[in-house]
């Protein structure tokens, strides 16, 4: 195969992944342990991206110990399954960054703000989640890799 070739067929390869932006399934890695947790699927739906477990990896319980039933638990009852559940919402885009939604944590039974920024080459999803505003905010972030 000649270079010219392999040339094109690698970029168009890249702007096929960055024009589908944030869809797509994405394993994520645990910020603290640095251990794949779950395969989490973005999906758009009128312009917002949601999130929903769709896997956990072995050996990672599918309770969830924050939730208790309410509406900020998104209804799911204490030890109630994770896979299924939705803990990304309401994400809009901009460019490639996305920002206005929220994130459920079902460790602590929080939901905080949130936002996430695409790497140049869509293989990585930067979520952060967050309470308060621009430099006063106070969150954590996790990188998510895509999983073709």
């Amino acid at each position: 195969m000649n270079k010219t070739l392999l040339a094109l067929l690698l970029a168009f390869g890249v702007s096929a992944v960055q024009a589908e932006g944030i869809v797509g399934k994405w394993k994520t890695i645990d910020d603290e342990t640095g251990k794949a947790r779950s395969i989490v699927s973005i999906s758009e739906v009128n312009g917002q991206y949601q999130g929903k477990i769709v896997e956990l990896m072995p050996n990672v319980p599918n309770k969830c110990p924050g939730c208790d039933g309410s509406s900020k638990t998104f209804g799911v009852a204490k030890d109630g399954p994770i896979v299924g559940m939705t803990i990304l919402r309401n994400l809009k885009a901009d460019g490639d960054k996305y920002s206005g939604g929220s994130v459920f944590d079902p460790k602590s039974g929080k939901t905080y703000k949130g936002s996430a920024k695409l790497s140049g080459d869509g293989q990585k999803l930067v979520l952060r989640g967050y309470v308060g505003v621009g430099v006063l905010s106070v969150g954590r972030s996790q990188t998510w890799q895509r999983i073709e």
